[in-house]
């Protein structure tokens, strides 16, 4: 739940608000052409009923909708999912989106987990553990108990691999990033560890990041912490509606309250006034900025003086087209989770931060640039992307050869979707 503070709001505050509205009215034409286009994309991908490529990845009960029809890239992707399936249910998709999360959980019946999507060689990991969060807003959609006890078996063993021996620091009894030594390391028979940090940060989502140093396995990631306080969150939810009694019920709310009583004091760094990876073996935060440090107010950790403090950090991530993923370039050209590339998912949850908490004037600034570059990339390009330049709204990010942004990712597609409504709602259209 956003926290309301009247002290920054101005008249200047809501006559930047109405701008976006003014903005989306002579704008209308080409972002509603944009918007038609995901429409009709989402309908051809449902129509091509997408099936595992051949002797790739574990077979799927359900076709289902990949992260983009580039080469390559044709596949049902873990954390990717969350937003196309936010996609899905704004184009009144719902038993496609019941259908995906059943294609994870089918995956989950061959690993035991999640993996980063159907191909065998990224078994190795799964990605940031978002499957009840899916459950959750197909649930709201359409109020259904039969699919949530379908699914709670399923979510209770997820949420016991994220919580167990691989991926638990005994010493803060929090949770980190590790892989699994499942996929193509073991097939190709690297050693076990020889890996694993490089693969941890693949498992974070993040693949290639700068925020943990190349020592992954050294840090507590305050995103998975995040999302494992919602999971459990989500956890007691279900299990309340299925009436499943008060044990199992206040299992999860014990969890969470366990897990908000550490989050604050491992995460939030009172110096800095912001959000940070915890570098649990050196006993000290991290020392990267990263948009990452707006998501425990997506799930309701942080406090009002902490939404200050995030808020007065904002200027340091915002760009002449968007939100880079870090405040500066930290010198590893070939990370991509680094300035100044701007990636639609921590953009969509940083104006969440904003918009919930009353900074009006500035959620819809970061809406207006999302729009505006994405549009004008569609314009030149016929397409959106994974991810651009927020410092020249065009696709020369960095990342290495390997790591060129590509079309149609889920994620992309979803965010234009929610920011298009929101700016069509500040113009009463």
């Amino acid at each position: 739940m956003g926290i309301s503070l009247s002290a920054f709001r101005s008249p200047k505050l809501f006559a930047q608000a109405e701008a976006l509205g003014e903005w989306f009215l002579k704008n209308q034409s080409r972002l509603k052409t944009v918007r038609e286009f995901l429409r009709t994309e989402m309908s051809r991908m449902i129509e091509a009923k997408f099936s595992t490529p051949r002797l790739k990845g574990p077979a799927l009960p359900y076709p289902y909708i990949p992260v983009s029809t580039a080469p390559g890239f044709c596949y049902l992707v873990y954390w990717d999912n969350y937003f196309t399936t936010r996609q899905l249910l704004k184009e009144g998709h719902r038993a496609v989106a019941k259908n995906q999360v059943r294609n994870l959980m089918a995956m989950m019946d061959k690993y035991g987990y999640v993996p980063n999507g159907n191909n065998y060689i990224w078994a190795d990991s799964s990605q940031p553990p978002l499957l009840s969060r899916m459950v959750m807003i197909i649930n709201e959609a359409q109020d259904d108990p039969d699919f949530l006890k379908e699914c709670y078996p399923y979510l209770k063993k997820e949420h016991a691999f994220w919580s167990g021996p691989l991926h638990l620091v005994q010493d803060c009894g929090l949770n980190r990033y590790q892989d699994t030594f499942s996929g193509w390391a073991k097939l190709l028979g690297y050693p076990e560890n020889f890996l694993s940090n490089s693969e941890a940060e693949v498992e974070a989502g993040w693949d290639y990041t700068v925020r943990f140093e190349n020592r992954a396995l050294e840090f507590l990631p305050v995103d998975l912490n995040a999302f494992l306080y919602q999971y459990e969150r989500d956890l007691e939810y279900i299990s309340e509606r299925l009436a499943l009694g008060p044990g199992e019920t206040g299992l999860w709310s014990e969890a969470a309250q366990a897990r908000k009583e550490k989050f604050n004091r491992i995460f939030w760094d009172s110096r800095r006034e912001f959000y940070f990876d915890y570098d649990w073996k050196h006993k000290q935060p991290g020392r990267v900025w990263t948009l990452a440090g707006y998501l425990p107010f997506w799930v309701g950790l942080g406090e009002k003086a902490q939404v200050q403090g995030a808020f007065a950090a904002l200027p340091r991530f915002k760009q002449a087209h968007g939100l880079s993923v870090t405040d500066q370039d930290y010198g590893r050209k070939d990370k991509q989770w680094d300035y100044p590339n701007s990636w639609p998912p921590l953009t969509w949850w940083t104006e969440e931060f904003l918009r919930s908490n009353g900074f009006t004037a500035e959620a819809q600034g970061v809406i207006r640039q999302y729009l505006e570059t994405n549009a004008g990339l569609y314009e030149e390009t016929g397409s959106l992307w994974e991810k651009y330049n927020a410092v020249t709204g065009k696709l020369d990010t960095v990342g290495g050869p390997g790591y060129k942004s590509v079309p149609i990712l889920g994620w992309t597609a979803s965010t234009f979707i929610d920011f298009y409504e929101l700016a069509q709602a500040a113009a009463g259209a």
